[in-house]
């Protein structure tokens, strides 16, 4: 195929820095009351800020903030950019645990962590996945301060259990996505190789 277009052979290299690029995998569970638990847990594969590694904050309905991280410090580092991004809604105070983090195969049939500390078990699991979708956002269509990539995971069912007990709540159609991205998003997903980059 010839074309006269030689810019269109041409590697387009994005002029800003790289901020962080990771896994971020997000489990919501809505119970019949409208309590909602979240966990948020990140698997950080470049981050100059951050630092490399995992760590995992569980926001439960009926309980207190949890969090693991098995970089020290890497916890207390997500918690101020947390801070500084302002992201309504969300917490993640608490006191950060060491732990370690086992990240199971994806599979046609779901995938999961599992996050063991000296104090708690954490199993997660997302079953059932959809199809990936590829997203573009440049600034500010994610958010004003970041162009932002990632592959999409819908999970329509996923399950917390923590310490054997297994968190009420199911996964539910997030409509507060559909402005960004023009449709609703599972609760349970995951955006795989996020990468945020400094507009240029």
């Amino acid at each position: 195929m010839q074309t006269d277009d030689a810019d269109s052979l041409v590697v387009r290299i994005h002029r800003g820095p790289v901020l962080h690029c990771w896994d971020h995998f997000v489990i919501g569970l809505r119970a019949e009351a409208g309590e909602e638990t979240t966990l948020s847990l990140y698997a950080i594969v470049y981050s100059p800020t951050l630092g490399s590694g995992h760590v995992a904050f569980l926001d439960v309905a009926d309980g207190p903030v949890l969090a693991w991280e098995d970089v020290p410090g890497l916890g207390s580092r997500m918690q101020a950019r947390f801070q500084d991004i302002d992201l309504a809604g969300r917490t993640v105070e608490a006191a950060v645990e060491s732990a370690r983090f086992e990240r199971h195969p994806m599979t046609s049939e779901g995938f999961g962590f599992s996050v063991r500390s000296a104090g708690s078990t954490l199993e997660a699991r997302w079953t059932s996945p959809e199809p990936a979708f590829w997203t573009e956002g440049p600034a500010p269509a994610f958010w004003e301060r970041e162009d932002i990539w990632a592959c999409f995971i819908d999970a329509p069912e996923a399950e917390i259990r923590l310490n054997e007990r297994m968190l009420p709540g199911s996964a539910f159609e997030d409509d507060r996505w559909r402005p960004k991205l023009g449709r609703s998003l599972s609760s349970a997903h995951v955006a795989l190789s996020e990468v945020r980059v400094t507009p240029s």
